[in-house]
């Protein structure tokens, strides 16, 4: 059963559009679990409103550690959920961490959106690629710690992925046929971080890879400019060293999966 997690602007619908949520919902995905973020549940608390807003006997309440948006994220990553909204950043942040949207439409309706949707629920096909590279652990220079400490960074992270990453990457070295893949992959679109200016200095953008490492959530980075051109950085919300037992000389194995259209 598909299971769904609604945000605070998704609850107020029914009071400021001609729109039955449940039904909606039930139109695009069929039956489904309907999940109310406890962070959510502390907006609507704070809103004060008379008589106060209640939730349907159907919504199940799920536990975050986050609060806001940043709350709906976090559920909907753990149960594997659509994210219902009529936010458009909260759209753009989700569709970004490869989640798929239920989103409003003319105050009337609501339309899917994200990886595997078109406009219509259809499925998506454009076509994709799964990239695989192996390499080893080495150790970096410390650059990374100094700009993943920048909050120009940290800001563009949250925004677009919904985690600040640990500041340091996890560099692995590439051969031969990893290598190769790796140098053909610098020309793909990733999911950008923009640059910016900060301490009147300008620093660059970043190219970013949804990828997992030894099977643990990361982002396979390509900085505009990097000193590396064999080794691949990787960033996570964890110190990797330490999630995955790593030391210098242990073999990985990174994958991902990109759009080639």
């Amino acid at each position: 059963m598909t299971k769904v997690v609604l945000d605070t602007n998704s609850l107020l619908m029914p009071f400021q559009f001609s729109l039955n949520l449940d039904e909606e919902i039930r139109r695009l995905v069929g039956n489904a679990e309907i999940y109310v973020p406890s962070s959510v549940i502390d907006e609507l608390k704070a809103l004060d409103e008379k008589p106060p807003l209640k939730l349907s006997e159907n919504y199940r309440e799920v536990q975050v550690e986050r609060k806001g948006d940043d709350g709906v994220l976090e559920a909907a990553r753990k149960l594997n959920a659509v994210v219902v909204t009529n936010d458009k950043e909260l759209k753009k942040r989700a569709l970004n961490q490869s989640l798929t949207v239920a989103f409003l439409r003319s105050g009337s309706h609501l339309e899917l959106l994200g990886e595997d949707f078109l406009l219509t629920g259809k499925q998506d096909d454009r076509e994709k690629e799964t990239l695989k590279l192996n390499g080893e652990v080495v150790s970096g220079v410390d650059e990374a710690k100094y700009f993943l400490a920048l909050e120009g960074y940290k800001k563009r992270f949250r925004e677009n992925f919904g985690f600040e990453p640990f500041e340091g990457t996890l560099n692995v070295r590439l051969k031969d046929k990893s290598l190769k893949k790796y140098q053909e992959l610098k020309e793909k679109k990733g999911i950008s971080i923009d640059g910016f200016v900060e301490k009147g200095k300008r620093f660059g953008s970043v190219e970013c890879f949804p990828s997992k490492i030894n099977g643990v959530d990361s982002l396979l980075i390509i900085p505009e400019k990097t000193r590396y051109e064999k080794q691949a950085e990787i960033v996570a919300e964890e110190k990797l060293r330490d999630e995955l037992g790593l030391k210098d000389g242990d073999e990985v194995s990174i994958v991902l999966t990109y759009s080639t259209t």
